[in-house]
């Protein structure tokens, strides 16, 4: 099921932050470059009805790659986190000006994770700048 801005998974129904929200903004190149890395837990888990209000963690996968047995986000997580190679979906810039419907993949890496206790309040921190967690994904 497609939200908004996430992708709900009917296994778990974490709300998944996924690149095929920018697939037809991507080249495909791009596209499948880009692996989740951030979501926000169901209902039942977090007890909190908005799903951009919900704690920002990690997916399943990324989780058990990292041989973690939790998928909320804590200092523990941020530095098993820090260093990560990312990719950062940005609009395309030309002769200065920002295409709204060209996006590309910058690469960054994770410095910091910060108000990661709220998705909508939540920004990583890469190559000093602060970017919000709909935009960040691992690259494959």
């Amino acid at each position: 099921m497609i939200n908004c801005d996430q992708i709900i998974n009917n296994e778990t129904f974490d709300s998944i932050i996924h690149p095929y929200l920018f697939r037809k903004k991507l080249s495909e190149y791009d596209y499948n470059r880009l692996e989740p890395l951030f979501c926000t837990q169901s209902l039942e888990i977090t007890k909190i009805f908005c799903s951009h209000m919900r704690p920002l963690c990690i997916t399943k996968t990324v989780s058990e790659n990292l041989k973690l047995n939790k998928q909320e986000i804590d200092e523990e997580i941020v530095k098993n986190l820090i260093g990560t190679k990312v990719g950062i979906v940005r609009r395309k810039v030309e002769n200065g000006i920002k295409l709204d419907d060209v996006f590309i993949v910058e690469e960054g890496v994770i410095e910091n994770i910060e108000k990661y206790s709220c998705f909508e309040l939540a920004s990583i921190l890469i190559n000093n700048q602060s970017i919000v967690p709909q935009r960040v994904f691992l690259l494959k």
